[in-house]
């Protein structure tokens, strides 16, 4: 029954943000492509899934990972590997059979979290860090968050507006409030506010967007950041909206490397919503694409998502879809 009325108030949510985003805004017009680069990286494809793997290969590399998470509606989660062994993840997906896998996935790489990113609290993304925490919260170290507040959600807002892209039912910020009041003796809580830096071993995470209370919604107040090494620049997104993208375009310094990124993860798992035109790949100039979406999605097309994606497509992006891996898509960081 609760997952069932889940995925219906994610659909109505969806839908919505489709009827919101449907046509492109005026002032963010489709150029005619995006910068040609000369590639530093190479793109494997297997059956089991697809490997970019940047630097000459040797003992020595981080391993991210886009999980494969099989849930009908498309959540999120990524994990990290330094060639130490030790682990970041970032989000995680549902409460219930993502919480499952998560947990197990921890159990097969050592045990431990080193440290947990959370872009924002919808259901998609942070209900499985929620499951494991209930119950083990001793194998986390740290954890990194978009630091909402209170207020943002209690102060009275537009109800058809509130009702649905910020439905409490979809929210699991009372939540994480609770499990952090009940974790903190044991579990470093640090809130990643915009231009902070932070190394997960040789791995420069750098953020761009965090929460901003004059943006009034959830999904706007993504933590948006960069993954660094040498030449090498990932960035991921979280369900990050236009509104998010022109704040970054108004603090990042032209130089930032947000502007140059070799693999983006496609925000909102592909749909075509907060993000409905594509300045973003414009201004960003990725060669891959990550998308997040589950094959029933993709097929029923939910929220446009084939249409984002011909988009991309279309500026010369390869799209790597995480439903054709059957052990998750990897970038391979050699470092040695």
């Amino acid at each position: 029954m609760v997952k069932t009325f889940t995925r219906t108030l994610l659909l109505f949510i969806n839908l919505f943000l489709l009827a919101c985003n449907a046509a492109p805004k005026a002032d963010l017009p489709k150029e005619s492509g995006t910068e040609v680069r000369e590639s530093k990286i190479e793109l494997e494809e297997k059956e089991t899934g697809s490997t970019i793997s940047y630097g000459k290969k040797s003992q020595r590399y981080y391993q991210i990972t886009q999980l494969p998470f099989p849930t009908f509606w498309g959540g999120e989660a990524y994990s990290i590997i330094t060639p130490e062994g030790e682990l970041y993840l970032i989000d995680g997906g549902f409460q219930g059979e993502d919480g499952e896998r998560i947990a197990r996935y921890i159990d097969e790489h050592g045990g431990r979290v080193k440290g947990w990113i959370l872009t924002h609290p919808h259901v998609d993304h942070i209900g499985a860090f929620l499951d494991y925490m209930k119950e083990n919260s001793a194998n986390v170290e740290k954890v990194y968050y978009s630091p909402f507040t209170r207020e943002f959600f209690e102060e009275e807002q537009d109800p058809e507006i509130y009702s649905i892209i910020n439905n409490p039912r979809a929210i699991l910020f009372y939540e994480f409030l609770a499990v952090q009041e009940a974790t903190e003796d044991s579990v470093e809580y640090l809130p990643l506010q915009m231009g902070d830096r932070l190394l997960l071993g040789e791995l420069e995470l750098k953020c761009y967007a965090s929460f901003d209370a004059d943006r009034r919604d959830v999904n706007a107040n993504s933590l948006v950041f960069t993954l660094s090494y040498g030449e090498f620049t990932l960035l991921l997104t979280g369900d990050m909206t236009e509104a998010t993208l022109e704040d970054i375009q108004l603090t990042a310094d032209e130089e930032a490397g947000i502007w140059n990124t070799d693999v983006i993860q496609i925000p909102h798992h592909g749909y075509m919503a907060g993000i409905a035109t594509d300045a973003l790949y414009q201004a960003t100039k990725p060669q891959y694409a990550l998308l997040d979406c589950t094959v029933e999605e993709y097929e029923k097309n939910s929220v446009n998502i084939q249409s984002h994606v011909k988009m991309i497509e279309e500026l010369g992006i390869r799209v790597i879809k995480r439903f054709a891996s059957a052990e998750g898509n990897r970038i391979i960081i050699y470092t040695g």
